[in-house]
């Protein structure tokens, strides 16, 4: 059973086949709340999803509004700028956004970094088939294949790459990177492991050093307590 996962600062949520397990920790020292819910699972459809480059653009964008709107606010300052014209309060509008997302991000950061990285835990060692309990998860990698921060290893030679592109549009620079990381994010890492390993392994050390840390035993118990819940919903469907 494929089994994925998200962290927030105040816990995490993991999705099966059929349900997904939410888990807050409301404050330290505080017995964790677990939430089970049905769920559908399968990726949004749209008109893009089988063009290369525009469904990988498309993609990140529906899940981030935040980013839908910075970028959409971008796009229109250089066209009002090509014509002549300024629009400051647009402007400041759009470095606005841009600060929330990045405080959005960064608020309580390791608390998150420790949830994320118990989350992994969690999940790697049940895809080993070891014993849920706190000595196995405890010991298993908080580094993950599959973890969306891989992305970051496909994203920056790709952003480096449609930066030389002769398209004065800064805007579309960066959603052509989206997209062309995304396309090499998606190939198969059996078949293409030998084009793709770097890009891994870049992802690897951000996940390191960046957006997971060791959790500790209160993290890995909310990880548990998860992984109790979703198997025991799973196992019933």
């Amino acid at each position: 059973m494929k089994i994925a996962g998200s962290s927030r600062k105040d816990g995490m949520t993991l999705y099966g086949p059929h349900y997904k397990v939410n888990v807050t920790v409301p404050e330290p020292g505080a017995d964790p709340v677990v939430e089970v819910k049905k769920h559908h699972a399968g990726e949004t459809v749209s008109k893009t999803k089988g063009i290369p480059v525009l469904r990988g653009m498309t993609s990140l964008i529906l899940n981030n509004g935040i980013m839908a709107i910075v970028l959409g606010m971008q796009l229109l300052i250089e066209v009002q700028e090509a014509r002549g014209k300024k629009h400051t309060l647009l402007s400041l509008a759009s470095v606005g956004l841009s600060g929330y997302m990045a405080y959005s991000i960064a608020g309580n950061v390791q608390e998150l970094r420790k949830f994320h990285g118990a989350e992994h835990k969690v999940i790697g060692n049940q895809d080993l088939g070891q014993p849920n309990d706190l000595k196995h998860v405890r010991e298993a990698s908080r580094i993950s294949d599959r973890c969306g921060t891989n992305f970051i290893g496909f994203y920056i030679p790709a952003q480096l790459i449609s930066a030389l592109l002769p398209i004065r549009s800064e805007t579309v620079k960066t959603l052509l990177g989206m997209g062309l990381a995304y396309e090499a994010f998606k190939l198969d890492r059996e078949k293409y492991g030998k084009y793709v390993g770097p890009f891994y392994k870049l992802g690897g050390l951000a996940q390191k050093y960046l957006t997971t840390a060791e959790p500790e035993e209160a993290h890995l118990k909310a990880a548990i307590a998860a992984m109790d819940a979703l198997l025991e919903a799973e196992s019933g469907a």
